[in-house]
């Protein structure tokens, strides 16, 4: 998170781009970590059992992608959006796969992401919609 807050810290006065690329790689080691963590628990060096860190990692991982979207829409930040917007997908359909894969039959499982699936592209327009009427689209 750390390569994220860089561009808060120093001012790019010769290389305007270079903000948006430390956000933008950032957020992807921050999501990618997040998300080897909450697959892979055992990694991690927290003194818990392995499935409390996993469920722990993917809480982390839903909520923070949420919170980077919204930070993305304030500020206008249309790769950050996207970019956290794909971490909240991958986040909630592994969630998704461990709550209901063994239990549910699988043609229901598919049927639910796809009207999942559905939903989330009708919110993303809007919000995409939204970031338009508001300029941050260029």
């Amino acid at each position: 998170m750390s390569v994220f807050c860089i561009p808060f810290a120093i001012e790019h006065r010769r290389h305007s781009d270079f903000p948006a690329v430390y956000r933008l790689v950032g957020a992807i080691v921050f999501f990618v970590s997040a998300l080897s963590l909450a697959e892979w628990g055992v990694s991690s060096y927290l003194p818990f059992r392995h499935q409390n860190i996993e469920r722990l990692y993917e809480f982390v991982g839903l909520f923070t992608s949420a919170g980077v979207i919204w930070l993305g829409i304030a500020r206008h930040w249309n790769g950050v959006v996207n970019t956290a917007a794909t971490a909240f997908v991958i986040f909630l359909l592994t969630r998704l796969y461990h709550w209901w894969w063994d239990w549910m039959p699988k043609y229901l499982f598919f049927a639910v992401i796809g009207a999942l699936g559905i939903a989330l592209v009708l919110t993303f327009k809007r919000l995409r919609g939204r970031m338009a009427q508001s300029g941050a689209l260029a």
